[in-house]
C-alpha cells in the first residue's frame, strides 16, 4: 500500500497503478489527474472520486515538471531534472561572481541552455 498522502483542491497528482472498479479503470497508472475537492480526484471520465478507494493510495503529487509536460517522469528523468536544476543554480552563482546581476546572469545561463539545446538537435557539421 502506498504512503497516505493529502489531497488538496486544485493540486495535481499521478496515479501509481492502474485503479479498476470492476473491468472499468478509472485512474491509469503515470497519468497525471487533479483534485477537484479536499480528498477527491477526476477520474478518466471527469467524475469526482473518493481518493481513497476501498483503503488503499494509489496517488503521489506530481511535480511542476510533470504538470508543465503533461506526463509522469520517471525516477532517472526526475533525478535528471534535479541535477540540471541544481547545475543551472550553479552556473548563475558561476556569472553573479563575474559581476552580472542575478537577471543578467539567468539570461546568460538561459542563453547557454539554448545554445546546448540547438546544438544537441542541429550539430554544426
Amino acid at each position: 500500500m502506498a504512503k497516505n498522502i493529502e489531497i488538496i483542491k486544485g493540486n495535481q497528482y499521478v496515479c501509481t497503478e492502474d485503479v479498476f472498479v470492476g473491468n472499468e479503470v478509472l485512474f491509469k497508472k503515470d497519468q497525471i489527474y487533479k483534485a477537484t475537492a479536499d480528498g477527491y480526484v477526476e477520474d478518466v471520465n471527469g467524475t469526482s472520486r473518493s481518493f481513497n478507494l476501498s483503503g488503499e493510495f494509489h496517488f503521489r503529487l506530481a511535480t511542476a515538471e510533470e504538470i508543465a509536460i503533461g506526463r509522469a517522469l520517471t525516477e532517472e528523468q526526475q533525478l535528471l531534472v534535479e541535477e540540471l536544476e541544481l547545475k543551472i543554480k550553479l552556473a548563475k552563482i558561476d556569472f553573479m561572481k563575474c559581476g552580472l546581476s542575478e537577471e543578467q546572469a539567468l539570461a546568460q545561463v538561459d542563453l547557454v541552455v539554448k545554445n546546448a539545446i540547438r546544438e544537441v538537435y542541429h550539430p554544426k557539421s
